[in-house]
């Protein structure tokens, strides 16, 4: 009588084995993108200063958010340099919900916008903010720079303002910018030399084309009262492709 013992062969605990390195490592790359991709939330106050919060700011990495609470920020100015969402993961900075901080500054003593969307900054969503200004110094509302791309400038309120609101005159490559459901008013108030025009929201070139501004959207704002040279509540310049403004 021949007795038969059945053995496991090595082919088959190799690809057992193979199998389970296969599985492991996937964990692991799926572990490091949930880390990759986390996202945190920022809550700062009036009584932060302006470097406290810029400091923030600079910090923020995509999908992150930075809340202000309800208050009001003196002399506090942003300044977005930088900043990298992705298209899955913005960045949002936002006002409190049932609240609208006020940023203000007086631009005699802060040389620069009260929102400053550095170059090269996307997927930055900016909502539920009050800014306004003193002093005498020209500086827009909101100023937008070459290599912005995927932002979304919504639920603000932009009032006396001494430049343009929301300013994107004579800036190339611009892509996807959405600015809706903002109020701007009482803005260009010191504006009176015309290679500064003078409007609620501005973008193209003034005197020559501008390249690569593509899909700029102005949608559903309430812009009132702007002053300037020749003041009017949107510009839209030279060299502009695929913009839209609608219901405003």
């Amino acid at each position: 009588q021949t007795t038969h013992t059945q053995q496991t062969t090595p082919t088959k605990h190799k690809f057992v084995h193979i199998i389970m390195r296969v599985l492991i490592a996937t964990l692991v790359i799926f572990a490091l993108f949930a880390a990759c991709v986390s996202a945190t939330e920022y809550v700062v106050t009036s009584t932060q200063t302006s470097a406290q919060i810029n400091a923030v700011v600079a910090g923020l990495k995509a999908g992150d958010i930075l809340t202000f609470s309800a208050g009001t920020y003196t002399n506090v100015a942003l300044s977005l340099s930088g900043l990298k969402g992705t298209s899955n993961n913005w960045i949002v900075i936002r006002g409190a919900a049932g609240s609208l901080p006020v940023l203000t500054i007086n631009t005699d003593v802060v040389f620069k916008p009260n929102i400053d969307i550095g170059s090269g900054t996307s997927f930055v969503a900016i909502a539920n903010l009050q800014i306004s200004q003193t002093g005498s110094r020209v500086y827009a509302g909101v100023k937008l720079h070459t290599g912005n791309n995927n932002i979304l400038i919504e639920g603000l309120t932009v009032v006396n303002i001494n430049g343009n609101g929301i300013d994107a005159l004579n800036v190339n490559s611009l892509t996807n910018i959405v600015i809706r459901d903002n109020t701007i008013a009482n803005v260009a108030l010191k504006i009176t030399d015309k290679t500064l025009v003078g409007a609620g929201i501005i973008v193209g070139g003034l005197t020559t084309y501008v390249n690569n501004v593509l899909n700029f959207r102005i949608v559903n704002n309430i812009i009132h009262d702007v002053y300037g040279f020749e003041g009017a509540a949107v510009k839209a310049l030279l060299g502009v492709k695929g913009l839209q403004v609608l219901d405003n």
